[in-house]
């Protein structure tokens, strides 16, 4: 009856739920208004292809696993409303994952141990395709999809590899550098309350440059965020940290439909700064291929591997050990942090029919460990960059679109205010015996 979660999910029920949940959201604007009956069938259909999505947490004997239902009698589509809802429990219909519509405006959102930026991303597209094709036969193989659900990505890399060392991977937790810290008080964590900005970019001046200097979009962003930072704020001889996630997929050859990101962390030291836009995004763009070599990845993965299997070890239900464990994580997040993160998730590519129905795609994700974290995509030749933001204060992300627009004219701002992202807790999943 009860389902195991894959090693690579559960280490996000351990180390990213409570305060510290970690959540995706995806907007959608579309050229017509939402159908909420033709929504619902879209998204059962779609539950049914990527099965994970009808997969319910429920805690049995003290450790988290999965109730996944056959026939779908309901689906987690709501009009939208003040109502922060509580992943995982009635609010969602027990789901992790939930939409929210309003005239042509679509959302997504969902616990991040259900599915990376990838993965729930191909799902959405699944609903949007169901949905804007009426029901029409879409032809889709479940069988083949379902089949990656319960495999754990990160424990077969770990023993292909496990004879292998790291190549020069950037450890801050072995290093002196002092990491540079944006002078902001951040919000209080237990409210889930971040500040939104957005910035578009055309994509094409953007690859140029990159191009021309035999880079690519995240370390030429990384060069122009860097540079911002040492010019707007008393950095010195701190290195400028970035978070950076990589998925997985591509690096080693696999697949996943849930979770199989990564991260890597690109340090921009004082010395770049001698050196042109190209330059540096040249030398970033070199030392990223040295970090996500599949050794260092690797190396990355053992350390969040042995965390997870000395708390599944312990004697004690899961909801005794992770108020614990979250201590543990915030006094170290204090001590050793990044400046900021920078996802780039690339290019959404969808049908023609899609396309001409779907306006808009953006992303966003919470996160707690750094004070601002920037998720972009491409869409229609533009670059939006959703940046969420642990503090009040609009002067970096203004800061990072005027170097923008220096470059880049045609650059747009927009500053959405405050939003609540949804959080899980444990405690309050249903509980079997």
């Amino acid at each position: 009856m009860y389902k195991k979660f894959s090693t690579d999910d559960q280490l996000f029920y351990w180390f990213v739920s409570g305060d510290q949940t970690s959540t995706i959201k995806w907007e959608i604007s579309l050229s017509r208004r939402v159908d909420e009956d033709a929504l619902k069938k879209a998204v059962a259909m779609a539950m049914n292809v990527h099965r994970c999505f009808k997969r319910r947490p429920v805690i049995v004997e003290g450790r988290v696993k999965a109730i996944e239902e056959e026939d779908i009698r309901e689906v987690p589509v709501f009009r939208k409303d003040e109502k922060i809802r509580q992943l995982g429990t009635n609010d969602t219909l027990g789901y992790l994952f939930f939409f929210s519509y309003e005239d042509k405006e679509l959302m997504l959102s969902l616990f991040h141990g259900l599915a990376d930026g990838k993965a729930s991303l191909n799902f959405l597209k699944t609903v949007l395709n169901c949905y804007l094709n009426e029901n029409e036969s879409l032809h889709l193989n479940a069988g083949e999809i379902d089949s990656l659900a319960d495999i754990s990505f990160m424990e077969e890399i770990i023993k292909e590899y496990e004879d292998t060392k790291p190549l020069g991977r950037f450890d801050a937790r072995q290093r002196n550098e002092e990491i540079f810290a944006l002078p902001f008080e951040q919000f209080e964590l237990s409210k889930r309350i971040w500040r939104i900005f957005e910035i578009d970019v055309p994509l094409k001046p953007l690859l140029a440059i990159s191009k021309s200097n035999e880079s690519s979009i995240v370390p030429l962003l990384e060069a122009i965020i860097g540079k911002t930072l040492r010019e707007k704020y008393a950095v010195g001889e701190k290195t400028i940290l970035a978070y950076t996630p990589v998925d997985m997929r591509s690096i080693f050859g696999k697949d996943s439909n849930t979770n199989a990101s990564s991260n890597v962390s690109l340090a921009y030291r004082k010395e770049l700064d001698r050196y042109e836009l190209g330059k540096r995004s040249m030398f970033l763009r070199s030392i990223m291929d040295l970090q996500i070599q599949p050794e260092n990845i690797v190396e990355g993965l053992r350390s969040k591997m042995g965390a997870y299997h000395i708390a599944d070890s312990q004697p004690y239900p899961i909801e005794m050990i992770i108020p614990q464990i979250m201590k543990m994580m915030m006094a170290y997040e204090n001590k050793e942090t990044h400046t900021y993160g920078l996802s780039y998730l690339g290019k959404i590519t969808l049908t023609e029919k899609m396309k001409a129905m779907i306006d808009t795609i953006k992303l966003s994700v919470s996160a707690y460990s750094f004070p601002f974290v920037i998720e972009a995509c491409e869409y229609k030749g533009m670059i939006n960059m959703t940046i969420s933001q642990l503090f009040d204060s609009d002067e970096v992300a203004r800061a990072i679109y005027e170097k923008i627009r220096e470059l880049i004219p045609e650059t747009e701002f927009a500053d959405r205010g405050l939003r609540i992202y949804e959080r899980l807790d444990l405690q309050k999943l249903e509980h079997q015996d």
